[in-house]
């Protein structure tokens, strides 16, 4: 009998892996699932834009694709008007997502999906 291994392996179809961003305010709790606080979902990047947003240290080191994180209301907007005369296409895309966040007055928390 034949074994499949589905594990994606670093190099393989990362672009298909999304890290998908939610809005959440300060005071909530960190949830393992945006579903456990009905969280409203606000963007997503693939793995290559982040990739791209760290090799451009847009996003710290500290952060990992493939593991919750979050940020804090007052960081995204801090965030937001540190890329606000940014061309990069990338970091349009994330002043998108923290954009959104702001109008909900909340912070982030991310998911790989």
């Amino acid at each position: 009998m034949q074994k499949y291994q589905f594990l994606i392996k670093p190099s393989q179809n990362n672009n298909k892996i999304m890290l998908d961003f939610y809005t959440i305010q300060d005071h909530q709790p960190s949830p393992k699932f945006p579903e456990e606080l009905d969280l409203s979902m606000i963007g997503s990047i693939p793995f290559n834009e982040f990739k791209s947003l760290k090799q451009k240290e847009i996003i710290e080191p500290e952060y990992n694709f493939y593991e919750d994180f979050r940020w804090s209301a007052l960081y995204v907007i801090n965030k937001l008007e540190s890329l606000k005369d940014s061309t990069d296409t990338d970091s349009i895309k994330l002043c998108e997502i923290l954009t959104l966040a702001i109008e909900k007055s909340g912070g982030i928390i991310a998911f790989c999906d």
